[in-house]
């Protein structure tokens, strides 16, 4: 009788471990550069920027996640693009504003390609959500005149992203990341893509 009971504490000591360990929490923190490559006046007038994600994770499985992620990226315009296509000299351009926020709120799907290796490994996400794009400035000024070169409007809809990395033991409780990214916008007319590489930290 004593070693059914002890038998019974084991299993229910190992199920409740295995729990503790699938059903946890992660945050995670990520800097790096946004590239602009889609619709080609956004790839050819807007530079390369910094951007930022953060989040949460939470482990349904060893192998499957759910993850709520907040992104923001800032482009400023390229002056000697945006002289070049007017025809005029670029010191005679004066920027009215010349920079775009991009912010989205995404809910993804991550699934671990190494489930067992100690919360460590290759992994690929994807999901939806909400994108915003907002606008400094109405123009560029070139002498006396306003030129609305490529410059798009303050606009909200909905996102899309895909992504892919490795996370990698860095302490008992910290792990580097390093990803990149698709995110898409469906703006209006065209939609907003953009190619984003990030390095930073998770907790686990």
């Amino acid at each position: 009788m004593k070693r059914a009971i002890v038998c019974i504490l084991l299993i229910l000591g190992a199920s409740s471990a295995h729990a503790q360990d699938t059903h946890r929490f992660s945050f995670f923190i990520c800097p790096g550069p946004s590239i602009p490559i889609a619709p080609q006046d956004f790839s050819e007038f807007w530079s390369i920027g910094p951007g930022l994600s953060a989040g949460i994770s939470y482990a349904i499985t060893p192998a499957l996640a759910g993850m709520i992620m907040l992104d923001g990226s800032l482009f400023t315009v390229r002056e000697d693009k945006a002289a070049e296509a007017l025809g005029i000299n670029q010191t005679s351009l004066d920027i009215a504003g010349g920079r775009i926020t991009m912010l989205s709120v995404t809910g993804n799907l991550k699934a671990c390609l190494t489930p067992h290796a100690s919360r460590s490994g290759p992994y690929v996400y994807g999901g939806g959500g909400l994108y915003r794009l907002s606008v400094g400035g109405q123009g560029m000024v070139g002498g006396w005149s306003v030129y609305p070169l490529a410059w798009p409007e303050d606009e909200s809809a909905l996102g899309a992203q895909f992504g892919a990395g490795t996370e990698i033991v860095a302490t008992a409780s910290i792990n580097i990341l390093i990803e990149g990214r698709y995110l898409i916008g469906f703006t209006k007319d065209e939609s907003r893509q953009t190619i984003q590489l990030r390095l930073g930290i998770s907790t686990r």
